[in-house]
């Protein structure tokens, strides 16, 4: 339910075809969360539930954040296209030191 809670936000943006000064960034974040989370299940055992709850916001976060983008104005779109590839690149060094740098034990132990 937490994934759906910004609706009332974009539909306010819908019926006014802009994005009027709202910023994308907790839209970014919840989706590099999800991310995270998926990562962190591939790590455990047993947590279908966790992969599927996060996909599924997986793909809220990232219609919220076309959506976004689309009625953004110039400067927000940048933005927007800034900050997801700041968060790819600290997922990148996040999952490269776990996987090539630590032990299969100690990834666990990180990741909790």
């Amino acid at each position: 339910m937490v994934f759906l809670t910004p609706i009332p936000t974009f539909y306010q943006i819908y019926k006014k075809k802009s994005s009027e000064g709202f910023q994308s960034i907790p839209y970014v974040v919840a989706l590099f969360s999800a991310i995270l989370w998926i990562y962190y299940a591939f790590l455990k055992s047993n947590t279908a539930f966790l992969i599927t709850i996060n996909s599924v916001g997986c793909f809220i976060e990232t219609f919220y954040i076309l959506f976004f983008f689309y009625y953004a104005s110039k400067k927000a779109k940048v933005q927007t296209m800034k900050l997801p590839c700041l968060l790819i690149i600290c997922g990148v060094g996040i999952v490269c030191v776990t996987q090539f740098l630590m032990t299969p034990v100690s990834q666990i132990m990180v990741a909790e």
